[in-house]
């Protein structure tokens, strides 16, 4: 799992690391794992040179978009063929 993933993922699932990662991005993913520079953390998100207001927002946007993507109704329904796509017999 990347940096960004382990960020991306312990701020959906904590509440308190995400407004520190809206507060101090760099201090708060360094926190998560290894030190991490704010020029790894634009390189991970495809935004190099970026300012830490838009390193900011980057994540935010990946932490809002984790958060907001529903299970398929498939799943719900327990009706998934191989892969976890719906079975095409259902």
């Amino acid at each position: 799992m990347s940096i960004v993933e382990q960020i991306i993922d312990r701020a959906c699932r904590d509440p308190e690391f995400a407004a520190r990662l809206r507060r101090d991005p760099v201090g708060a993913a360094s926190s998560a794992g290894d030190t991490v520079s704010m020029d790894e953390l634009t390189a991970a998100l495809g935004i190099v040179g970026a300012s830490e207001v838009e390193l900011t927002e980057a994540l935010d946007a990946r932490v809002s978009h984790s958060t907001l993507i529903p299970p398929s109704n498939s799943v719900l329904m327990g009706r998934t063929g191989a892969g976890g796509y719906p079975d095409p017999d259902d």
